[in-house]
């Protein structure tokens, strides 16, 4: 991930923390899509509270991230926006 040290374990573990948080929400959001096709209201609410939950997970991870290079390493993080 850009702005991270190749050789920092934080680095390492928080990167594939974020990316692994952000494939979940991608699936997720897929499922959320499949049900509301499929007209499955229960189905699709369901997904949506887990996918709200899954997206600040993600938020969090993308944030720990951007701490921890800013503080540990001194590198600006705006190539994480958003």
């Amino acid at each position: 991930m850009t702005n991270c040290s190749a050789t920092c374990p934080d680095c390492e573990r928080l990167s594939a923390e974020y990316e692994s948080a952000t494939i979940r929400w991608f699936r997720l959001d897929s499922q959320r899509q499949i049900a509301q096709f499929g007209r499955d209201s229960e189905a699709s609410n369901r997904i949506a509270g887990e996918l709200a939950r899954v997206d600040e997970l993600r938020k969090s991870m993308r944030q720990a991230l951007r701490d921890h290079i800013s503080l540990t390493h001194g590198k600006p993080t705006h190539a994480f926006a958003a």
